[in-house]
């Protein structure tokens, strides 16, 4: 043996194999020219299996017309076989065989000398090699099968790991694609977004401004004066244009709290207690009207991990929703106190449980979950209008703010809102 020769082989073969420029089936086809010269076969190919079951490709072939051709792994066909037990095979002349007769006698193969070996992977057969027709003689002898398998031998961890590089390529293409893909439709929904933003200020300034007109028109008529007919006519489009200014604003209030969540809002320390002082401050006519005691139970000022508009939204939804099922010459309390958290999971060691408490008709035990769903409004006055959303914003705010809310009953009578939050520090702000 030319072990200068071999070693040349080889590393041509390597180099093949190992290169990156080239393509899988580029390196199949290399490496098979070389094998064929180096056995001076006339014929050959290389097939692999493919990651459908029981599919194998041919990824290199003296025949151009089959190449690329996916083909059944069919264990009464020589190749499947080999696929199939892994063992090595060689035909003196192959029409004499006895366990390939029916296949040879279709037609199958048309040759005379052959020779099959697995490539023995990691996990099983990889692939197979065949070759056939000696282009010196009528017949391989067996020392070119021994060579054959020596060859397969070496050349079988290469083949899988190119097989092996081939399926990433493959896969970071398709990644990339995806990648690609859901950038795209990131923008299509950017843009949706951006289209419905549009709509919801067209719906407030084409709506909202003329609706504001018929209301103060209706209320001038009032006014001025109406015959008893006309009075009814007056009272119910003036309480429908009315609720529909309500439900105008609260579609408006759900598309903002959109708008933070798809911004995705930062967290941060906010101070409660001034939120809390200009919320009372701003709802005390309504509170004056109806003749509504407002208590501050608490005092203290606390840093909480939120955000100042939604957690100023979330308090006003509470406090309003109080006075206004709260009677008259009523009672509304506000309170907050922090407690040490015993999960590890939380975010920080502590965190804050608030509570807005109502001398209102309360809330039955079976629908304290439900009304915190989409316009799930629940009876608790039927003098009382709305669509029931207020309590729906609330929970989302509180899920936002990573936080819990529920309702329960308040003694004597009433309804407690409550809802907890993180605090960023023990110590109080103020």
């Amino acid at each position: 043996m030319d072990f200068k020769a071999e070693l040349g082989f080889l590393r041509r073969i390597i180099y093949f194999l190992t290169d990156t420029k080239y393509s899988l089936s580029e390196k199949m086809q290399a490496s098979l020219v070389l094998i064929l010269e180096k056995i001076k076969a006339r014929q050959g190919s290389i097939m692999l299996k493919t990651r459908k079951k029981n599919k194998a490709k041919i990824v290199a072939s003296t025949n151009p017309k089959i190449l690329n051709l996916e083909v059944d792994i069919d264990p009464e066909t020589i190749s499947g076989h080999v696929f199939t037990t892994g063992e090595s095979v060689y035909f003196k002349d192959v029409k004499r065989s006895v366990r390939f007769k029916d296949k040879i006698r279709k037609g199958s193969y048309d040759t005379s000398s052959l020779m099959c070996v697995p490539l023995q992977g990691k996990w099983g057969v990889v692939g197979v090699i065949n070759v056939s027709d000696h282009k010196e003689q009528n017949f391989f002898y067996q020392s070119d099968f021994n060579l054959l398998k020596d060859y397969a031998s070496l050349l079988s961890p290469l083949i899988e790991n190119s097989c092996l590089f081939h399926q990433l390529e493959e896969e970071k293409e398709k990644l990339e694609s995806l990648s690609e893909r859901l950038k795209l439709k990131q923008k299509e929904l950017e843009l949706t977004y951006t289209e419905r933003s549009e709509l919801v200020q067209m719906v407030v300034h084409d709506f909202k401004s003329p609706l504001a007109a018929i209301i103060s028109n209706l209320d001038l008529l009032k006014y001025i004066g109406l015959s008893e007919e006309m009075k009814p006519v007056v009272e119910t489009a003036l309480k429908g244009a009315q609720e529909l200014l309500t439900m105008i604003d609260e579609f408006l209030q759900v598309a903002r709290l959109d708008d933070w969540k798809n911004k995705k809002v930062k967290l941060g320390p906010v101070a409660l207690k001034p939120i809390v002082e200009r919320i009372v401050e701003e709802l005390s006519p309504l509170a004056r009207e109806k003749e509504i005691k407002v208590s501050l139970l608490s005092q203290e000022d606390v840093l909480l991990f939120a955000e100042e508009n939604l957690l100023q939204h979330l308090i006003q939804n509470l406090f309003s929703n109080a006075l206004k099922y709260t009677p008259a010459q009523g009672e509304v309390k506000i309170s907050w106190e922090v407690r040490q958290s015993r999960r590890k999971s939380d975010r920080f060691p502590f965190f804050l449980i608030f509570c807005v408490q109502d001398t209102g008709p309360g809330v039955p035990d079976e629908l304290k979950q439900k009304i915190f769903d989409r316009f799930q409004r629940l009876q608790r006055d039927k003098k009382i209008e709305g669509t029931g959303i207020g309590l729906f914003i609330c929970n989302r705010i509180v899920n936002m703010l990573e936080g819990k809310i529920w309702v329960e009953d308040a003694k004597p009578r009433g309804s407690k809102f409550c809802f907890t939050c993180y605090v960023t520090g023990e110590e109080n702000a103020g």
